[in-house]
């Protein structure tokens, strides 16, 4: 074995070693896997020229010379794929036709090089060396030369441009070493392989040594520059720095070894001063201390624990802590690490959150009490009811009224825009205007036109929709007004069927009047009165309750008024599968005995 068949023999291996190290330091990243394929080609590379050096004939020259070429066709698509990836083209990364293309385009020169003669047609031996006779009439040979002259020194200009697109002066310098080591292996290469042949010099084809310079530069950039490698220490260090919760580390006697600057602002104390302190100093609860001391290698972990730190100046903070004992590669503990979140603001959040909870349910006792829970008894008519608002607090209402006439009542049913405290303080100013509206209550037109005044410039951007009727018990009449509500429902003979009458909503203009619309009803009749929730209300395919509203209650329509309501609140949640309804849901039934 010569002299360049060892030096050959020696890089192959250098070669397969930094490639298996390189995937090492990031198996997952693709820089890094790219890398390590390209490495094992320039090892077969090598390898195999280590053996043409001292082939004893012709045959045994082409043979490895053969080999060889697996590697100097693969390696100019696994440079640009590398380059490729280092500079970050994501738009070019990002179709998936490329990389087929790219390593499609050596497969007939490959397949030249086993069927024929591509660079190479022959070789001859001056001395102990063995030299190649290039193929240089060729048309394969000059197309390869030009092939590998794009792939190699084209991406050399990706290299530059992405390094003058980068602001970090590590990443810039980075950059430049991979640049350096990248493009003086293809010099050297072009200088040897190509123009020692193109000028008839004597010379053995050595140029893939020169990659052991590429390999070196890359591992310059490696260990000065951290390419394609994460520094643990920097990076730990970094997060530890930065880490907005408390963090300390402590030895398998709970003495602190470190903490964070997070520590430090919180407790009150330097570094310094934490650091030799013992964590049961610091920890109130002394169970707490106990079941970290318990902590083993096999029930390494305590999460989610609610503990009180004592700060400098003797205050209590309440901290979520979760701790992990450090395993080394023996199964030893080297310690426990703990990581604290200060919980004052967040406990103080709560307790805002349950202050305000408290005063919603006291809220939703008031709305609920403003809604009547039983219906006023009414000669010879059934009354059902129906009220579920969508959160705590809703904007439909309903109230019935008396008249100065037992035999006559006065139903009203609302819906103002909006849920929450603004639209249920609305509701309570129409109760409040309803309890005083006097005489107005026995005419619908004049009350819903009184309610419209009122409210005007006093609810913001809500509006309002209303209906209101007056029973008459002795004609078995229902005179009303409707102000942009939903038409009521009259169910008679069991066929559904809307009652039409004209009136906007309330709240948007001052001067509006509403007619009254009267309807006869016969004994069996039923009227039903609701809000938009009901007709609203989507189911998980996209399907209105609306669209179904009149099937459903003529299903139904045999049913008593309360049992109407019943079931329609049932046919309504087994639609949208039990879950809770996106609007407030408001029914009355009347049903003429």
């Amino acid at each position: 074995m010569n002299l360049l068949s060892s030096i050959s023999f020696a890089s192959s291996m250098a070669f397969i070693f930094f490639g298996i190290y390189v995937l090492g330091l990031n198996r997952r990243a693709a820089l890094n896997r790219i890398f390590f394929s390209l490495s094992m080609a320039f090892a077969l590379w090598t390898f195999a020229y280590s053996f043409l050096y001292i082939a004893p004939d012709r045959d045994h020259a082409f043979f490895w010379y053969r080999l060889s070429s697996v590697a100097w066709c693969s390696t100019p698509p696994l440079a640009l794929h590398f380059v490729l990836i280092y500079t970050r083209r994501r738009r070019i990364l990002s179709k998936r036709w490329i990389f087929p293309l790219i390593y499609a385009i050596p497969l007939p020169f490959l397949w030249k090089s086993f069927t024929g003669y591509l660079i190479s047609r022959d070789f001859v031996r001056v001395g102990s060396l063995l030299l190649e006779v290039g193929d240089t009439p060729s048309p394969w040979y000059w197309g390869y030369l030009l092939w590998t002259f794009l792939f190699v020194f084209m991406p050399a200009i990706l290299i530059l441009r992405y390094r003058g697109s980068l602001t970090s002066r590590r990443l810039r310098k980075q950059a430049l070493v991979v640049l350096v080591a990248y493009i003086s292996p293809g010099i050297f290469i072009y200088l040897i392989n190509v123009m020692g042949p193109i000028l008839n010099l004597k010379l053995p084809v050595m140029g893939h040594l020169s990659y052991t310079l590429g390999i070196g530069g890359i591992a310059y950039a490696i260990s000065r520059y951290r390419f394609m490698k994460l520094s643990l220490s920097t990076a730990g260090d970094r997060i530890i720095t930065q880490m907005m919760d408390i963090l300390l580390f402590l030895d398998n006697d709970l003495v602190i070894q470190k903490t964070n600057r997070q520590a430090e602002e919180i407790l009150q104390y330097t570094e310094p001063e934490l650091r030799g302190m013992r964590l049961s100093s610091l920890v109130k609860e002394e169970a707490y201390v106990r079941m970290l001391e318990s902590l083993s290698t096999e029930q390494a972990m305590l999460q989610n624990e609610v503990v009180r730190l004592v700060s400098r100046s003797g205050g209590e903070i309440p901290v979520n802590v979760s701790a992990s004992v450090i395993i080394d590669d023996f199964g030893e503990s080297l310690g426990t690490v703990m990581v604290g979140h200060d919980i004052r603001d967040t406990l103080a959040l709560q307790e805002r959150n349950a202050a305000v909870e408290k005063e919603l349910r006291l809220a939703q006792q008031i709305q609920r009490g403003i809604i009547p829970s039983m219906p006023p008894a009414v000669p010879y008519l059934a009354i059902a009811s129906f009220y579920k608002p969508q959160t705590i607090l809703g904007g439909d209402f309903y109230d019935f009224l008396r008249m100065p006439d037992p035999g006559m009542l006065g139903i009203f049913i609302g819906d103002v825009t909006g849920h929450g405290v603004p639209a249920a303080l609305v509701t309570s100013m129409i109760k409040i205007l309803l309890e005083i509206s006097g005489e107005l209550r026995e005419e619908p037109g004049r009350l819903l036109e009184y309610i419209n005044r009122t409210v005007i410039g006093q609810i913001g951007d809500n509006f309002i929709t209303a209906l209101y009727g007056i029973y008459d018990s002795g004609t078995r009449s229902f005179s009303f007004s409707r102000g942009g509500h939903e038409h009521p429902l009259l169910i008679r003979d069991g066929v559904c069927s809307p009652v039409s009458s004209r009136g906007r909503m309330l709240g948007v203009e001052q001067e509006i009047t509403y007619e009254v619309t009267g309807l006869a009803l016969r004994p069996g009749d039923k009227l039903l009165l609701y809000t938009d929730g009901l007709l609203e209300e989507i189911n998980g395919f996209g399907e209105n309750f609306g669209d179904q509203l009149f099937q459903e209650i003529e299903q139904r329509a045999h049913l008593p008024a309360e049992g109407l309501v019943r079931s329609i609140h049932s046919a309504l949640q087994g639609f949208n599968g039990g879950m809770d309804f996106q609007d407030d849901v408001s029914m009355i039934c009347i049903q003429v005995l």
